[in-house]
């Protein structure tokens, strides 16, 4: 394991160099819209990470499925891990902050989305087994959500909470997609 020594302002603008996240539920931000923090320090290999407006939190992805929740710099809690009990998960392949600020997991292995409160306090689930291999979530401003069917590489469009309107597009011309 190794420390590494990150700057919140830094931290942020690697994330929108390097992580393709489609999530226009924020708008992009600039490094002068976050406060400065103290430096923070991490034992753990980020994985991804997003960052919400709303309420101004950091959420970091570890390798062992768990997601950091930091806000003004301090762990607020620490969620998920691999397992079988409630906020855990078998896969958890992506995440995203849904319109209303709450942390949305995917469980590919589950075929479920996962909703978090801001400080990792399970809400909801979703089934999406109509997917067959979820590996991206984002949600739009109208509430829909798009995931990535890494089996049929094809987006698939689907309303909030609602699994009857389900559109699929662009059939194999999807190829790799990275967040």
């Amino acid at each position: 394991m190794f420390v590494r020594k990150i700057n919140l302002a830094i931290l942020f603008l690697l994330g929108i160099a390097s992580c393709v996240q489609i999530n226009l539920t924020t708008s992009v931000i600039s490094v002068s819209n976050i406060n400065k923090t103290n430096d923070l320090i991490v034992n753990f290999k980020i994985k991804k990470f997003t960052y919400s407006t709303i309420d101004s939190t950091f959420y970091l992805m570890d390798e062992n499925q768990k997601i950091h929740i930091l806000r003004n710099g301090e762990v607020k809690n620490i969620i998920g891990g691999i397992g079988f009990s409630t906020g855990q998960f078998r896969e958890l392949t992506d995440f995203c902050i849904d319109k209303n600020g709450h942390l949305l997991t995917l469980d590919r292995m589950r075929k479920k989305l996962i909703v978090f409160d801001s400080l990792g306090n399970p809400i909801s689930e979703m089934d999406i087994s109509f997917i067959n291999y979820p590996l991206l979530i984002a949600q739009l401003d109208s509430g829909y959500f798009v995931s990535y069917d890494n089996t049929t590489k094809e987006a698939v469009v689907f309303p909030e909470w609602e699994t009857n309107d389900v559109q699929r597009f662009g059939q194999f011309d999807i190829n790799s997609p990275e967040y």
